[in-house]
Formats: structure tokens, C-alpha cells, sequence
């Protein structure tokens, strides 16, 4: 009875909140009769209602299923989810569940069900498991223990006293524990061992004075890139570059567009520019003129006719509409020009590396310029390099190289026999807590029937490098609250009086305004990093098998 009257009030979608308080009693009764009756089928659902409607009361009864196996049946499962979502569990059993529990996926849901513990006991054991976690359960640990005040404080000592090696904190983590500790000078050395602040991009304020003083004559073939992130208030005046009444590379009606003063916009985006999101754009000219347009990466576009002669005094960063009404607002990094039109393949594989740490004599053929870090030449007005948080992680030469190892050894892999039986395990408890696929899955990433028509060579991209290009709807939402805890999560909705955030096998969480101290989007996916360098080989093998029937 209670679940009708929450099904007509629409509120199993809100779940807690004002309008489901009248009847969390009754639910909370009707839940426990369910648990307690022992049909696995009902366990479960009372697992996702205690879980999802926060019935701190039957955390009692979720331990004990739990116990029964230690997550190895669905309501097992269903019931150490919950815990988690309660924060509540007794914390024994959790460290028991996380170093015994039958598969990874269940040791890596004890774990976040630890770090959901607000404790002195669970932040002790959650150290103490840290040295001895494989690397997926360990950075669900070491996030959950960077995103509070205490955990931090106790992570941070752990440091100190060589409990816990400094090795194991990644850039991500200790990023965390800047936004938690942002005057603490270990956290600050730390940073900047990791090259955190080497992430220097150009401020462009849009003022007709704030401008790049930089001009360049592109004859021939050519291809201008960079990344850039415009600020709200898309139009004609920002642009990734201009030549007065030759070429304009511009973003009227918030869409990137090539303007030629014969064919006037002969390339538009198919996709709208979002403000605050950094996008990585290219244009090129190939040898008969074709003039292409592509977006992080991915070819968006190509001009009908050949558009030969050479463009002078083209000014980056500054689009050919009257200086006087403001030029481009917003953020530009590694902006590079080439003597070559570069090709899809070529754009795709370098656009998220740096080639601004290389020598000339060491840079790529056609490689002319690279305008980056605190290097853009003559600046005008209130143009200016800053360090920002949230530029593109762009890799090294030594970090390129890495990467290029681990595709390497990773593609050869996905392109192995694997067992797609095996691999659809794998693909349920891995992918199916943020993606949807055949209408079941979590609802937080893109869905991802027909997937196998990506390629190898695009899943690998995807899972490898989940941030160098991503939708802006997938970036990871950052809340810190009044507490100073942080919480990285999905963006379901916002509005004056409160957010509502997703994670994965979470019920959606409301935080009022009056809780949230500071709140905005990371420049990160929501896809976790590293998610197959966790898996044993063969097991990287079964899920690529797998993958390769999802047409």
C-alpha cells in the first residue's frame, strides 16, 4: 500500500525528500516484513527500498544478509548497496566483505560501503586495507578517505608516519585533498610534484583591448588546433582566429564555422559550443583546398569547394568582426599551427599531449609554432597566462610514450580470443552500475547498444582515456559541502533551492543550496580511469569478446 501511494505522488523517482516523509514509516515496516521473510526476490527489494529511501533502521537486518555469504547472492549484493547508501553497516564486517568477498566488484562495493562510514573506526580500517588493495579497490579507498575532513586529516598523517607509501597517491587524489585541504603545504608540494600547476592556459577576458597580439600568414595546406573553452554568451565574436576579410574561424549562433568571404560559412558544427567546457577544435586545408572542421578529435565537417590563396596577418584568438564591440572571451591551450593539413588519424592520436615541452629540432615535421603554458607571444590588454585547474591534461613526450606502451599491450589484448560468456559477467558488474545496454544499467553514462561498431580501436580510447574527449554532459560535478566533504557525481539536476546528484547503484541525492559551500563541473569524465589495468588479462580479453557482440 505504501508503494502505490508513492507511485502516484511520482515520488519512487525523488526518493527521499518532503514528499515521501508522511509514509516512511509504513514503508520502513513494509520493508522489514520483506527482508525478514527470507524469498530472495523480496530481500532484494527491500534492500533497494531501505537503500534507495535511506531506512536507517533496517541496517541491522542488511548486516545480517550480508553476512549469510558476503555479497555473493543478489540479495547479499542488493544489501551491501544498501549499507553504503545508509553509511551504516557494522564496519567488521565490511573490512571482512572487502578483503573475503567473492569477486572484485564485491570487495570494490565494501570498500565505498567503508568509505561511506563517517567513523574513526571505518577511517582506521580503510588505512589499514589501503597497502594491500588491488589498484581499483585501492583508489575507491583513497578517494573516499580524500573527500572528507577527517579522512583526509587521517590520510595525510598515514603519509607522514610511512603507513601509507606516497606513491600510491595519484594526481586525482591529491586534487581531492586540495579542495579539502587547499592550505595544507604537504598537499601543495604534492601538487606541485605531480606537474599540477604546470596547467597554465590563456585567459582572453573578451574586452576589446584583451587580445594576442600574434599574426601568421598560412599559405597552402595548414592546420590550426587548440583547446578552448568560451565563456557564456557564445556569438561571432569569439573564434579561434581571423584574417580581416579573408578567413574567420568563428562561433556565430554558438556553432564553429569557417567563413570565407566567397562561400560566407562554408562549414558549420553539427554540435553547439557549451560554455565552461573546454573542446578541443581543428581546421585544416589540404593540398586542393578542402578545408576540414573537426571536433576533439573527430571529423565534423568538410567544405564543398576548394579554397585556395594564402591568409595574412591572421591573429589568433581574434575573429575579423569590429574589435571595438569585444573579441573572444573565454580560455585557449596548446594552440598549434602546422605547415601540413594534419590528418584524422594524426589529430585524434596527439590532441590530448603536449608537444610544447619538445625542442623544435624534436617536434613533428610541420609542426611550425606552439602557442602554450606562459608562452603566447605578444598580449594585449587584459590578456594573461594563468594557472587553471580544470585546462586539459595534456600527456608529455615521456607520458605520450607511456600511454602509447599501455595501447600497445592493452590492444593486443582486446584483439585476443576471449570468452564473450565471461565477459558479459564482467560487462554487468563493471559497466552496467553508470551504462545502459538492451534497456537495463544505470543511468548516469551513455548508453551503449551497438557499441561494437565503435572499433577496438575507439573502446580502447574510451576506457583508456575517458577525459580527453568527452560529452559535456558526462563531466564530473564537484559539491563541497559546508562539512568540507566532496562529492564528485553526476549532474541530474540544479535550480535555486538545491542539486540533485547521481552516482553509480546510488539512489539520487538531493543537497540544499544552503549545504553546498562551493559547486561546478571538473574537467574530468565520470568514467574512471585505469579500469582495465585492473583486470587480469585474459579477463581484458573476455570483455573485449563481449563488447564485440553488442552490434
Amino acid at each position: 500500500e505504501s508503494l502505490k501511494i508513492l507511485e502516484s505522488q511520482g515520488a519512487l523517482a525523488l526518493r527521499p525528500g518532503p514528499e515521501v516523509a508522511a509514509v516512511l514509516a509504513p514503508l520502513t515496516e513494509a520493508a522489514s516484513a520483506l527482508l525478514g521473510g527470507g524469498v530472495a526476490a523480496e530481500v532484494t527489494l527491500a534492500a533497494e527500498l531501505a537503500g534507495g529511501f535511506r531506512l536507517t533502521a533496517l541496517a541491522g537486518g542488511l548486516a545480517d544478509v550480508v553476512r549469510r555469504d558476503l555479497g555473493a547472492t543478489p540479495p547479499s549484493w542488493a544489501a551491501l548497496r544498501a549499507l553504503r547508501e545508509l553509511g551504516a553497516g557494522p564496519v567488521d564486517l565490511l573490512e571482512r566483505v572487502a578483503r573475503d568477498g567473492a569477486t572484485p566488484a564485491v570487495r570494490e562495493e565494501a570498500v565505498a560501503a567503508l568509505g561511506a562510514v563517517r567513523s574513526p573506526e571505518a577511517i582506521a580500517v580503510l588505512l589499514r586495507l589501503v597497502p594491500s588493495l588491488p589498484g581499483r579497490a585501492r583508489g575507491i579507498a583513497l578517494d573516499r578517505l580524500a573527500s572528507t575532513p577527517a579522512g583526509a586529516d587521517a590520510l595525510l598523517a598515514a603519509v607522514g608516519g610511512g603507513t601509507v607509501a606516497r606513491g600510491l597517491l595519484e594526481l586525482a587524489c591529491v586534487e581531492k585533498l586540495r579542495a579539502v585541504r587547499p592550505e595544507h603545504p604537504q598537499v601543495a608540494a604534492w601538487w606541485r610534484e605531480l606537474n599540477g600547476d604546470a596547467r597554465r592556459a590563456l585567459r582572453l577576458p573578451g574586452g576589446r583591448e584583451d587580445f594576442v597580439d600574434t599574426r601568421l600568414t598560412l599559405a597552402g595546406p595548414f592546420t590550426l588546433e587548440a583547446w578552448l573553452k568560451l565563456d557564456p554568451g557564445i556569438n561571432q565574436r569569439d573564434g579561434l582566429a581571423g584574417a580581416p576579410g579573408q578567413f574567420d574561424l568563428n562561433f556565430f549562433d554558438g556553432r564553429f564555422r569557417v567563413w570565407l568571404p566567397d562561400g560566407n560559412d562554408v562549414i558549420v558544427a553539427t554540435k553547439r559550443a557549451v560554455p565552461g567546457v573546454w573542446v578541443h577544435y581543428a581546421v585544416t586545408r589540404d593540398a586542393g583546398g578542402i578545408l576540414r572542421l573537426y571536433l576533439d578529435g573527430e571529423l565534423n565537417g568538410t567544405s564543398g569547394a576548394p579554397a585556395g590563396g594564402t591568409f595574412t596577418d591572421v591573429r589568433v584568438g581574434r575573429t575579423r568582426t569590429d574589435p571595438a564591440l569585444g573579441v573572444t572571451g573565454g580560455w585557449l591551450s596548446e594552440y598549434r599551427v602546422w605547415t601540413v593539413a594534419r590528418s584524422a588519424v594524426e589529430i585524434r592520436e596527439s590532441f590530448d599531449r603536449t608537444f610544447a615541452d619538445l625542442p623544435p629540432d624534436r617536434r613533428p615535421a610541420g609542426l611550425a609554432q606552439v602557442f602554450s603554458g606562459a608562452s603566447w607571444g605578444p598580449l594585449a590588454g587584459a590578456a594573461r597566462s594563468e594557472v587553471v585547474e580544470d585546462a586539459p591534461a595534456l600527456l608529455t613526450d615521456a607520458e605520450a610514450a607511456a600511454q602509447a606502451a599501455k595501447f600497445a599491450r592493452l590492444r593486443a589484448l582486446a584483439n585476443a580470443p576471449g570468452d564473450a560468456g565471461r565477459g558479459r559477467e564482467l560487462f554487468t558488474a563493471v559497466c552496467l552500475a553508470c551504462h545502459q545496454q538492451g534497456g537495463k544499467g544505470g543511468q548516469i553514462a551513455p548508453a551503449l547498444d551497438g557499441v561494437a561498431h565503435t572499433g577496438v580501436e575507439a573502446l580502447l580510447r574510451n576506457l583508456l582515456t575517458p577525459s580527453a574527449a568527452m560529452e559535456s554532459a558526462y563531466q564530473t560535478f564537484r559539491v563541497v559541502t559546508q562539512d568540507g566533504a566532496v562529492m564528485d557525481a553526476f549532474l541530474v539536476e540544479e535550480n535555486a533551492e538545491a542539486v540533485v546528484l547521481r552516482q553509480p547503484g546510488a539512489a539520487d541525492r538531493r543537497v540544499a543550496r544552503a549545504d553546498i559551500r562551493q559547486a561546478g563541473f571538473l574537467r574530468r569524465s565520470l568514467m574512471p580511469e585505469g579500469l582495465l589495468e585492473g583486470m587480469a588479462p585474459g579477463q581484458v580479453s573476455d570483455l573485449f569478446a563481449h563488447l564485440k557482440t553488442l552490434r
